[in-house]
């Protein structure tokens, strides 16, 4: 059966090269071969989850191998049972994988890992997915993963939130045209086509973080509220002006905007009638 490999950097772009870890990078190895880890930290794959995987990887190859470690004639699974199930779903024979030579060197590689997520300069998604390699293949907490990195648990728990972004955006933030902080603010919008007109507003138009939010506040009250919509253009027919609602959850504050002299001239006429 012809398959696409696709490997990309996966876990060895997050390992530093001198690791002290002895390693054979992408050796096939029979499927047949590969015995499940009992220590494995997740007891629960959702079989949807699973089954997603498989078609991604089907469509676009595997792009990260798993990890085995050698144990007599054959492998141990370390890492990658999720992967490990859905190439099984598609009945490969063989599956890349990264070839530790002694158990031992799981917790060295584990050690290099926290180590260059410390030392390295990493992009917040970079940072997000090593996170996440921690809490899913390694059984960390997200309190342990604060406290190996030296971070509060906040921080890594935002962080993690961005892998919650559309492929896309995750990208946009990995190549700097946008902020974590207008991250963070796409990420408090449901409506997909909102999420999309942010992001060209704050990707064309140099939109701050705390305008973002503002906007990403508007949208949020006007797709809780249908009236709020209509208030909102009739005020804004008769005052003749740019004007925003921002409820909260008791009360709320209306902000009318003005241009020129004018502009503030016709508003003050129309409130002080």
């Amino acid at each position: 059966m012809e398959k696409k490999t696709g490997l990309g950097k996966g876990l060895s772009a997050l390992i530093p090269e001198k690791t002290g870890v002895d390693f054979k990078k992408y050796k096939e190895i029979n499927v047949s071969r590969i015995a499940l880890n009992p220590f494995q930290p997740r007891k629960v794959f959702v079989e949807q989850e699973v089954i997603n995987l498989k078609a991604s990887i089907l469509k676009d190859g595997l792009l990260q191998p798993i990890l085995v470690v050698v144990e007599g004639d054959a492998y141990k699974l370390i890492a990658g049972e999720r992967r490990f199930r859905a190439i099984k779903m598609l009945g490969w024979d063989k599956v890349p994988a990264l070839v530790l030579n002694a158990v031992e060197e799981v917790e060295l590689l584990r050690k290099s890992l926290v180590e260059n997520i410390q030392r390295t300069n990493l992009n917040p998604i970079e940072e997000a997915q090593a996170y996440k390699k921690l809490i899913e293949e390694y059984g960390y907490s997200l309190e342990n993963v604060a406290v190996e990195v030296g971070k509060d648990f906040s921080t890594i728990s935002n962080t993690l939130r961005l892998l919650n972004l559309p492929l896309d955006v995750q990208e946009d933030l990995q190549q700097g045209f946008i902020s974590s902080g207008h991250a963070r603010a796409l990420l408090m919008l449901q409506n997909e086509a909102a999420l999309r007109k942010l992001l060209k507003a704050i990707k064309t138009g140099n939109i701050s973080v705390r305008e973002a939010e503002k906007r990403v506040r508007i949208q949020k009250n006007r797709d809780i509220d249908p009236n709020i919509s209509s208030i909102l253009e009739e005020l804004q027919r008769k005052l003749g002006t740019k004007i925003e609602i921002m409820p909260k959850k008791k009360g709320g504050k209306i902000e009318i905007s003005y241009f020129s002299n004018e502009d503030l001239e016709k508003v003050l006429n129309v409130l002080l009638k």
